[in-house]
Formats: structure tokens, sequence, C-alpha cells
């Protein structure tokens, strides 16, 4: 016998008899079976598997695996037990185990064996939650959200825009805008000004589109959101980056800084916004739907996460 081995053992059945390999009760031959079918399976699904041996042993009902990649098998176990696996196969043959285990009043052991050592696995499987394969982590949220300080050169156009000079730009920036907006960034002409723009590649060329602007008193502001976006675009994946968002609007609505919250709002009011940033939002701001201050730019919310729904 090898001293690297996996060892599944069946020691006695539902009315604490011992169990023999030769004299099985149906109960007990069923259990069998499904441990030597995922065995099977798990060696399956080892690499360099010509390595591995599956032998079936008298006395108690002992199924035992041995060879030079027992080591890869307790690897990939440990994996699976801790969540780490995106081999679903694999996971599944530890599972109908695990199942097996927890279903019925049998007795069992379950050991590995690395030069002699014994290793008992028995309770990991027994007391582990239902085995799952590692949930793959979505990237963090992107946005297409740029702040931009610079200088306002000119407001007009058919189809409104303004024109704003920027640091290290050869021509002035050309934002598109509502007519509301633009009328309002007429104070700033000829003025330093502080935008928050949607920006789109078009082919080599940028298309920007204004979302909001801020008054010299709100840098401050302007200055939070624009980090709070670089935040929420480097955190570690989508989880957290919803985690992000969740606290900042919890954050406004607890100090009831509506007239912030609204323009934070504003941020994510386009159709390039995230699905899951606008089902958060709406979710979390559900409380304020009929708020003279926040209801009109929820509905709008609203309607556009039912827009990109019907997409999806």
């Amino acid at each position: 016998m090898s001293d690297d081995r996996l060892e599944f053992k069946i020691t006695h059945d539902l009315q604490k008899k011992d169990v023999y390999l030769e004299d099985m009760s149906l109960e007990i031959a069923k259990v069998f079976v499904v441990i030597i079918q995922s065995i099977t399976g798990i060696v399956e699904l080892t690499s360099k598997n010509k390595n591995l041996k599956i032998s079936v042993r008298k006395g108690s009902a002992v199924i035992c695996v041995e060879g030079s990649e027992i080591k890869t098998v307790e690897t990939k176990f440990r994996q699976v037990i801790e969540r780490r696996s995106t081999n679903k196969q694999l996971v599944e043959q530890w599972r109908r185990i695990q199942n097996v285990l927890n279903e019925d009043g049998a007795e069992y052991e379950a050991n590995f064996y690395r030069k002699g050592k014994k290793i008992s696995i028995i309770e990991d499987l027994k007391s582990s939650k239902k085995l799952r394969t590692r949930r793959k982590e979505k990237p963090p949220v992107k946005t297409n959200i740029e702040f931009l300080t610079g200088r306002l050169m000119a407001v007009g156009g058919k189809k409104p825009n303004i024109h704003v000079e920027v640091a290290k730009q050869e021509k002035a920036l050309v934002i598109e805008c509502t007519e509301l907006k633009a009328n309002k960034a007429k104070a700033f002409l000829y003025k330093k000004i502080w935008l928050s723009v949607w920006v789109t590649q078009k082919g080599e060329e940028k298309e920007y589109v204004m979302c909001d602007s801020y008054w010299e008193t709100q840098q401050n502001l302007f200055n939070r959101f624009s980090q709070f976006i670089k935040d929420m675009e480097n955190s570690e994946d989508e989880i957290e980056s919803l985690k992000i968002l969740h606290y900042r609007c919890q954050e406004y609505l607890k100090n009831q800084d509506y007239g912030t919250y609204r323009k934070f709002l504003r941020l994510f009011n386009t159709e390039s916004s995230d699905l899951n940033v606008l089902k958060t939002l709406l979710i979390v701001s559900r409380p304020f739907n009929e708020s003279e201050i926040l209801g009109l730019l929820l509905k709008e919310l609203e309607l556009l996460f039912e827009k990109k729904l019907a997409k999806a």
C-alpha cells in the first residue's frame, strides 16, 4: 500500500452495524456507488491521472486512490473546500460526496495519507457549506465621467454647446449640453469653470456631453466627486465598487444633504451608466421617491434603468 493515498471508508450503517464489502445493505450499496463514481470522476479530472490507481478493499467498504499525483488531488480538494476552485465538474464530484456524508446516519472515514501521515477530511466535508465554484469576480465598475477645469470661451450653437479651453489641449473642447445648462453656463463666460462631463470615444475623436457645472464655492464638492469616481473605478471588483457607491449614498441621505445628493445623482443620469449602478441608486433612494428635491430626478433614473433593463 502506498504511503500517499486518499481513502474513503464506510465503517457503520444506519443501524450502527459494521459494514463489510461482501455484505452491504441496499442503502449502503447505493452510497458506495455514489462515492466510487465521484472518486473516479475526481481522478479523471486530475492532470497526469495515469499516475493514480483506484482500488476497492475488503473488510470495511474501502475505496482507495493512490499514486504520485495524490498531492495534486489534495491541493485541488483544498481549493474546492475553500471555494477557490473554478472547475465546476470537480466541485460537483466533491459535492456529491459531501451530500452523501450529510444525508444519512451511516458513519465514514475520509483521509489523505502523505508519507504515512493521516490527514482527516471528514469534518471538512461535513461541516462546510454546500460546495460551490468560486464566484467569478467582475471587474470594477467603469464610468465615462470626467471632471474638467478650464476657461469658458463661448456658449451657443443651433445645437446647444459650450466651448472650454482646457490645459494641454490644442483647441477648445466643444461640449454638448441642454439649453438649460447652456444658460446656466453663461455665468462663467470668459471665466474659470468646473465641469463634470460624459465622454464617448468616436473613432479617434472624443465626444463630450455636459453633466453638471460647479460654482467656485463648490470646488470641494467638485474634488470630492472626482475622487469618488476614481475610488469606485479603481476598487477590487464590481462588488466593491457597488459597496462604495451604496455607502456614499447612505452618507448623503443620513446627513440629509439632499442638495449635494441631487448633484451626485446627476453624474449617473446617462444611458452609459452601468445597470447595477442605477439599480443600487434606486434601491438606496427608494424612501425618497416622493421627495420634492429628489423625486423628479429619481423618476428619470428609474425610466433610464427600465430602458436599459429591457435592452439587457
